[in-house]
């Protein structure tokens, strides 16, 4: 503000007059008032002046010397660099300089509040012309300054979350750069697979409180079902605050079941005045929350705050979730690639087997061609044995190739929602009988090692139900299939059956290379294996089981794997549902 020359002259007689009267002048103006002597000490303050200088009356402030009123404060410019003294404009008046208005941020050292003030200074001359008081003014833009300060941040912030795809990085950079613009605490919170909170960022300018937080965090977490808080707000997805935290507040929540007196004490040295914590909202989901919290400031949040707290956490969601989309999108690229090599090994290799063994038949038969024919012109003599061998390797290497073509196949069925069911009444006693028949003929064959035992057990009834037979036989032969493929050479299979009320329960367990723990699931996804057979040289290339899933699920039944871990064999189990009439075997 800037006092009128009229003004001035008021104020002068009222200074050379009554007290009264300079009261009832300065009493109707809101911003500060002071007033200096030619020696610097003050003299007068309005009512609006004594809050801004820390002081309860005027008695309070007539005690205090200029020097010691300043040490209460820390001055600085608008940027936070040190204002010096000597260039407050009342200074400048006194010490016969020109004085020009500031703009002064300065901080209560006290309770570390902020605050920015338009400071301007005029002199009151006496009969001899020279200075003898000098009224300073004080017009409060903190309001103003933070509206500026934090569409500043919120433009800084917006720049920093959508140039990084390392969003963990980044909302640690926003944490930082909130404070002490929005907040003196600012944390950040993620949502796991479960939706549990993940904290990821806590800030605070003084490490020590810092390390308060940080340990209040790790000693008393907040309770999961707690009807505030950050869980209440993931939960609803809901921002709340609150505008004044009182002690008894911080009392009654130190009665909650495992806090008590080393909880409050925690509490208290955080100073905690006010609290806001806005859920982060997705596209589809709350991705986590930000929290904010003002404290040794002496600052609290209002309802004005929110919308703020709000766009950033916004921001904040959309920078996460575009993290996650592309990390996904890389994952599938990866995948892809990854499964186009093997597949175009796996394809191949079946293709190698037939070329070879159809470039090695037709080498023979010219071979036999050159030479004179034993038994009379256009009879050509080839070896029985390498007849059968050459038949039954390419026998094998179709056999595969159409297995995996026709997992290729079923995945694109699957995916376009096309994977269909011929269903007819089945003996799945007969089929399961049928189907070990047929792999040990495999095995006498060359496809499978002789040395693993294929043990059957069956019930001794049949075992009825509807059924896509072709469907199904594909199920027991790929799990079948891969039992032996991963089975050390001495190893065994067993498969065996047994009805469960309404439903049968067929069981392939092998004594082969296991399964890890946390990819009991995973192997059932397209072009999913077991992390320990990626790289181990074993066929496949991650359809088959996916398939299998996909047709049980389909008849109504459920599939799932167990294993004790790498090494120690695995467990595969099948439920289907029964029809009624199952009859002797």
């Amino acid at each position: 503000m800037t006092i009128r020359q009229e003004e001035l002259h008021q104020l002068s007689a009222a200074l050379l007059g009554s007290r009264e009267g300079l009261d009832a002048i300065l009493a109707r103006i809101s911003d500060g008032v002071t007033v200096q002597d030619r020696q610097g000490r003050l003299v007068y303050a309005n009512p609006a002046a004594l809050p801004m200088l820390g002081v309860g009356s005027l008695e309070e402030l007539a005690s205090l010397d200029q020097d010691e009123l300043l040490s209460r404060f820390e001055l600085m410019d608008e940027n936070g660099d040190p204002f010096p003294i000597a260039d407050l404009p009342g200074r400048r008046i006194l010490l016969g300089l020109e004085a020009t208005p500031q703009v002064v941020r300065y901080r209560v050292r006290r309770t570390g509040a902020e605050h920015f003030s338009r400071v301007a200074a005029q002199p009151l001359s006496g009969a001899r012309g020279e200075a003898d008081y000098v009224v300073s003014t004080f017009h409060d833009i903190s309001d103003m300054k933070r509206s500026e300060q934090t569409l500043s941040f919120l433009l800084e912030a917006g720049n920093l979350l959508s140039a990084s795809l390392d969003y963990e990085d980044t909302l640690q950079l926003v944490a930082r750069l909130a404070v002490p613009t929005l907040a003196d605490y600012c944390i950040v919170d993620i949502t796991d697979e479960v939706g549990e909170p993940r904290r990821i960022a806590v800030h605070h300018r003084d490490q020590e409180m810092l390390g308060v937080a940080e340990e209040l965090q790790r000693r008393f977490p907040p309770e999961r079902d707690a009807p505030y808080g950050v869980h209440h707000v993931l939960r609803t997805g809901v921002a709340e605050f609150m505008a004044e935290i009182s002690d008894e507040q911080l009392e009654r929540s130190a009665e909650q079941p495992g806090r008590g007196p080393e909880y409050l004490a925690l509490l208290r040295r955080l100073d905690l005045q006010s609290y806001l914590i806005a859920p982060m909202v997705g596209r589809e989901r709350i991705v986590g929350a930000l929290t904010l919290v003002y404290a040794e400031s002496g600052r609290h949040y209002t309802e004005s705050d929110l919308p703020v707290a709000e766009l950033l956490s916004r921001r904040a969601a959309s920078a996460v979730e575009n993290a996650e989309l592309y990390e996904a999108a890389a994952a599938g690229v990866r995948t892809r690639d990854s499964f186009l090599a093997m597949a175009t090994h796996e394809l191949l290799t079946p293709v190698t087997v037939v070329r070879g063994y159809a470039q090695s038949l037709g080498r023979l038969i010219e071979q036999r061609r050159s030479e004179p024919p034993p038994h009379g012109v256009g009879v050509i003599s080839v070896e029985a044995d390498r007849l059968a061998l050459a038949s039954q390797r390419l026998d094998t290497a179709t056999i595969r190739l159409q297995r995996l073509v026709n997992d290729l196949l079923d995945i694109s069925r699957i995916q376009h929602g096309r994977l269909e069911l011929t269903l007819e009444r089945v003996d799945l006693t007969e089929m399961l009988r049928s189907l070990a028949e047929s792999v040990r003929i495999q095995q006498s064959e060359g496809r499978y090692s002789t040395d693993i035992r294929l043990e059957l057990e069956l019930p001794a009834v049949r075992v009825i139900g509807d059924w896509d037979p072709l469907r199904l036989e594909q199920v027991f032969l790929n799990l079948v299939d891969n039992a032996l493929k991963y089975s050390p050479p001495d190893g065994s299979v067993r498969v065996w059956m047994q009805l469960e009320g309404d439903a049968a329960r067929i069981v392939i367990e092998d004594e082969g290379v296991g399964i890890p723990d946390d990819q009991l699931e995973v192997i059932f996804e397209p072009l999913s294996r077991g992390s320990n057979v990626w790289h181990s040289g074993f066929p496949g290339f991650g359809m088959g089981l996916a398939v299998c899933r996909e047709i049980v699920e389909r008849h109504g039944g459920s599939i799932r794997a167990e294993s004790a871990g790498p090494g120690r064999g695995a467990r595969f189990t099948v439920r289907l549902p029964v029809a009624h009439g199952t009859g002797p075997g």
